[in-house]
């Protein structure tokens, strides 16, 4: 019944003009490549603080109203973008994005179920639609995006602020879901004194949760150095989006072939052999200056896209059925934590070293610690 307006509000949500051109447009106004990156950790620290904080505000006002106001403040975020011209302007954009965002992770499964509670399988269905239509919003405003920017800087982000206000204008048709009155504050301090105690008893969950947040902000820093990367090799900021659209669809080839590669390799096996191909892709974007380059976004971010399931599943088996919520959350915060300082790190390294070397560096590094880690868990797990 509600089919076609939250499908809508979750293509709209996640089109997103300016991401392809972000950092280069940063950059281009601030003039100091290590300012961009640090924006870029500012953003994840944003995140961080406030994930399980909104998560009590959407149970607190409800979820749809959550969203909308996730929605336009997404809008204001765009629109700060496309007309900042200083550290702080686009400081305030960064932090206000990042609020957007907390607000509406989780929040939008949680009322598209409690929409279609009656009918797990329409609940299904919908979620499978609603989340092919967020990877096309990607797809659509990433190509788009970038061709916009060559004509003039801020028609992506004009036409980001109209997709976010249309994302918000889809949901005030749908029903109001019922907030929680007073219990939710006790049930979350419940269920997280719960998640304490497991993670007390059970070292190998911890050594999971950090070894997840690691590897998953390792493919995060690579993440971040596309658009720099991309301009170093010769490509014009008009086929950025273009490359970001494919990387964004070879997430979800990896998605979905993650599960028969680890059932055939099995998990320690598999993400050794993860880890050495994401430290190898890392070196040789320091190595490589062709338009071969191409190619290592796409496979970097299909690498993104097997690991994040896959890494997701196995805290899931050794959590406990009412804190997998919380340990997930857990993993989430820890791993914009990690990434904010490596991101902002690496927009040091990258002014005083240069991007070569920098990659370099880092596709070293994680070559030698990812494989590492991945052989010491100690357990296998089934499939």
């Amino acid at each position: 019944m509600y089919k076609h307006q939250y499908i809508a509000y979750r293509f709209f949500a996640n089109t997103a003009f300016y991401v392809p051109i972000l950092i280069l447009h940063i950059e281009k106004k601030l003039g100091d490549p290590s300012l961009a990156f640090m924006l870029v950790g500012i953003y994840g620290i944003t995140i961080f603080a406030t994930e399980i904080p909104t998560g009590l505000i959407a149970d607190s006002i409800g979820s749809r109203n959550a969203l909308i106001a996730g929605s336009f403040l997404s809008a204001s975020a765009a629109y700060m973008f496309g007309v900042s011209t200083s550290f702080i302007a686009f400081t305030v954009g960064q932090m206000t994005l990042a609020l957007a965002l907390s607000l509406q992770s989780g929040a939008d499964s949680a009322y598209l179920y409690e929409l279609c509670s009656q009918n797990e399988l329409y609940y299904k269905q919908v979620e499978g639609s609603s989340t092919g239509a967020k990877y096309l919003g990607l797809c659509i405003s990433s190509v788009t995006g970038s061709i916009l920017y060559a004509f003039n800087p801020r028609f992506p982000f004009m036409l980001s602020v109209l997709a976010s206000l249309i994302s918000g204008f889809c949901l005030f048709k749908l029903p109001l879901n019922d907030p929680n009155t007073g219990n939710g504050k006790e049930r979350f301090n419940f269920t997280f004194r719960k998640a304490v105690i497991q993670l007390r008893s059970n070292r190998y969950l911890v050594f999971l949760l950090v070894y997840a947040s690691f590897f998953l902000s390792a493919l995060s820093l690579i993440y971040w150095s596309y658009q720099p990367y991309l301009r170093s090799i010769g490509i014009g900021v008009e086929l950025f989006g273009t490359v970001f659209a494919v990387a964004f669809l070879a997430s979800a080839v990896g998605a979905r072939t993650a599960n028969k590669i680890n059932q055939v390799l099995g998990y320690r096996k598999a993400l050794i052999c993860l880890g050495l191909m994401i430290g190898i892709t890392g070196s040789l974007m320091g190595l490589v200056s062709t338009s071969f380059g191409l190619l290592f976004p796409i496979i970097t971010q299909f690498f993104t896209g097997y690991a994040s399931p896959t890494l997701r599943i196995l805290l899931q088996k050794e959590s406990q059925p009412s804190t997998r919520a919380t340990l997930l959350s857990i993993e989430s915060m820890l791993q914009r934590l990690v990434m904010s300082g490596g991101v902002s790190s690496m927009g040091l390294l990258i002014r005083e070293m240069g991007l070569s070397t920098t990659m370099m560096s880092l596709g070293s590094l994680l070559l030698l610690i990812l494989p590492i880690s991945s052989f010491l868990i100690k357990k296998e797990i089934k499939s």
